[in-house]
């Protein structure tokens, strides 16, 4: 009898181990697949938007101030990543797709969150990238921005106002309709 209780028990506590594995296994996948911003509802209060855009003034990687207010009188998309991020480089051939569609009425930006140049040059070397990628190292304008989670995308009409922040992977139906909210399809 006292050996069926220990074997009991030792099935009770495997059996709990595994579900534990379960559990948690579900969960990373969670996260894998809808992007960490599924850990932050409820807690992504974050910049308002419809008010002025925060200015910005960063390096791109040629050693080059850029202003966002440089920008005033064209959407601009500004997008904060870091290449560690896996969905922040899946968004980049849709950016770097849109930036050639639509020169005339938007501007993007790439913003890398607290990475060297040298990291970002060589990680870069591998891409066709036209738009600018500016370097915010100390992550001044990522604090401004108020970004927790990356990939975090700005949307600005060509008021310089902030209409729109995307938190996590962006689709490319939702991208365009954000594009389209701002006027780049006027």
């Amino acid at each position: 009898m006292a050996e069926k209780s220990k074997s009991n028990r030792l099935v009770t506590i495997v059996v709990g181990i595994w579900i534990g594995v379960c559990v948690g296994a579900v969960l990373v996948a969670a996260v894998i697949m809808f992007g960490p911003s599924i850990l932050q509802r409820g807690r992504m209060e974050g910049l308002e938007t419809d008010v002025a855009a925060p200015d910005f003034e960063l390096v791109d990687l040629s050693g080059n101030t850029v202003r966002l207010q440089d920008f005033r009188g064209q959407a601009v998309v500004v997008n904060y990543w870091a290449t560690w991020c896996d969905p922040c480089v899946r968004e980049m051939p849709m950016f770097q797709k849109y930036s050639e569609l639509y020169p005339e009425t938007m501007v993007m930006i790439g913003v890398d969150q607290e990475e060297s140049a040298e990291v970002v040059k060589k990680f870069l070397q591998d891409f066709d990238m036209s738009y600018p990628i500016l370097l915010d190292e100390k992550a001044d304008a990522t604090k401004a921005y108020q970004v927790m989670v990356l990939p975090t995308t700005f949307f600005i009409d060509k008021d310089g106002i902030l209409r729109y922040r995307h938190v996590g992977y962006i689709q490319e139906d939702q991208f365009r309709a954000y594009l389209g909210k701002i006027g780049v399809f006027e």
